[in-house]
């Protein structure tokens, strides 16, 4: 099943989750000799990968860029993408690395390459338990930001260079998890989704389970 949540429902699920992280880092040094680590991969480049990993369970948020970019068919080719570059080998080698099977989840902030390109290879390699990703449109940026002043993001004169392959790079991502079978979740207002809100202490191990 898919849903749909808005930015500030990705920073919620985002703030849970570290909270629960911070958690487990208490709770680790009690009861287990995996401990608690938030491993940020260096990638010799600007791109994001971060990986999340408690007690022998693993989340990502975002792991860089990768080396596919649209042919100028179905997706346009336009000035700004990222092309002959890519570290999706070099994340899916460190994580392998680290004895990663699955992860539990996986967080994509948001539609930019640089961020979330090689996300489809990653759930591709790794079943997946869960996607949180934003629901993203070009016309969120592009049609509605230029047309409405009063819009906080209005921007006079946008024009389609600042979308780059954002729709590729989300329709990749969101096709890949459709097959492998991993929930997607990106609405976090709906009640369906309560349990992905909520923190007590008798559930704190739950909150990355």
């Amino acid at each position: 099943m898919m849903q749909f949540f808005d930015r500030k429902g990705l920073k919620g699920v985002l703030s849970i989750l570290l909270l629960g992280i911070a958690v487990l880092v208490f709770q680790g040094d009690a009861e287990a000799s995996g401990g608690t680590k938030i491993h940020f991969i260096s990638l010799n480049s600007t791109t994001d990968a971060i990986l999340l990993e408690s007690n022998g369970q693993y989340g990502m948020v975002d792991s860089g860029e990768d080396w596919d970019y649209p042919d100028g068919e179905e997706y346009e080719l336009r000035e700004g993408v990222t092309i002959g570059i890519g570290y999706e080998q070099q994340v899916i080698h460190y994580l392998e690395q680290l004895g990663v099977e699955k992860l539990d989840f996986y967080i994509a902030t948001h539609s930019h390459s640089d961020h979330i390109g090689s996300g489809d290879e990653i759930l591709r390699h790794f079943p997946t338990d869960r996607l949180y990703i934003n629901e993203y449109k070009d016309e969120y940026l592009y049609d509605g930001h230029k047309t409405d002043p009063n819009d906080p993001y209005y921007v006079e004169r946008t024009t389609g260079d600042r979308l780059w392959d954002n729709q590729y790079v989300y329709d990749c991502m969101i096709e890949t998890a459709k097959e492998q079978g991993t929930e997607i979740i990106t609405n976090l207002d709906n009640p369906e989704n309560e349990q992905y809100l909520s923190f007590k202490p008798a559930n704190k191990k739950s909150i990355v389970n």
